[in-house]
Order: structure tokens, then sequence, then C-alpha cells
């Protein structure tokens, strides 16, 4: 019999208390599957708002670059012109690949867009939205910092920069 159990006398007693005592634990709760349904829906309808925001703010500014003064007569340079345009493409094309949670190539479109153009509020704007999506809070709090340096009544960095200041545990802003 010695042979065919590997515990011996004791052992076997010892595990006999500690079953009896495992009984007498309450049992934990099962974790609520439904709260956890609605913290995923919570981070899901919060990441959606970001994405609306981007795409309305991205297509403001296209429309506002398509029908400004530059086109008319008396508008840029054609080289001002060229410039601008391909910074508007940039922008355009970003906010497609993140859509399309293409963030690499989002990344790279909007870091051209900023080259050519270090004082568009807008790209800074996109760029702390897309750090925000990859959870980089950091980099979206510097982006937003930037792009509310730039334009200082832009809603949306505001009210993202006070989520992320959240989840930084820094003092909201008000």
């Amino acid at each position: 019999n010695a042979k065919l159990d590997p515990m011996n006398a004791e052992e076997l007693a010892a595990n006999d208390v500690k079953k009896k005592e495992d009984d007498k634990k309450p049992e934990q709760p099962p974790q609520d599957p439904k709260k956890k349904k609605d913290k995923d829906l919570e981070a899901l309808i919060e990441e959606l708002k970001l994405r609306i925001a981007l795409l309305e703010n991205t297509t403001t500014f296209y429309k506002d670059a398509m029908f400004s003064s530059r086109y008319m007569g008396n508008g840029q340079a054609k080289f001002d012109r060229d410039r601008n345009d391909g910074v508007v493409q940039n922008m355009f094309d970003a906010q497609q690949a993140i859509t399309a949670k293409d963030y690499t190539r989002a990344n790279k479109l909007i870091d051209d867009a900023i080259e050519k153009d270090e004082y568009l509020a807008q790209a800074w704007l996109l760029k702390g939205s897309l750090r925000y999506l990859q959870n980089d809070f950091q980099g979206a709090k510097q982006a937003w910092e930037r792009c509310l340096k730039i334009d200082p009544y832009d809603k949306i960095a505001y009210a993202y920069l006070g989520k992320v200041h959240e989840k930084l545990g820094i003092a909201r802003l008000d």
C-alpha cells in the first residue's frame, strides 16, 4: 500500500486537514461578466468618440484648405500652395490610416506633415489622438499641449487632454 501511494500517513492527514480548512473558506463570488462587458463597452465608446472627433477635425481641415483664398488669383504662390497641398494630403491619408488601424503609416504621415508645417495645430491634434489610441498617454499629452500652444481655443484638444491627465494621475484641467 505504501508503494502505491506516494504520500505517507502524515502527509495524508495534513492533506485532509487542508481540505477541511478550504471547505470552511467563503467562496469568492465569480467575477460578474456584465461588469466586464460594461467596461469594455465604455472603452469602445470612448475610442469611437475620439475617432469621430478626428474625422470631424480632418474633414473641417480639408474643407478649409480646399476653399481658402489661396486658390483665388491673389492667393499664395504656387510653391506654397504645393507644400500646403502636400500637408493636406498627408493629414487626410493619416486619418485614413488611423481608421484602418495602420498606426505605423499614420505616424509617418503625421510626422511628414509636421515637418512641412510645424505650426499646424491639426497635425499635433491628430498626433496626440494617434498616441492616445496606442495607449501612449505621455506622448498624447505632449502632442495635445503643443496643439494648444498653437491654437489655445481647440476644444477637442482640451477635452482629451483632460482625459489623458486622468489616466496619468495628473490633476484634471478646468
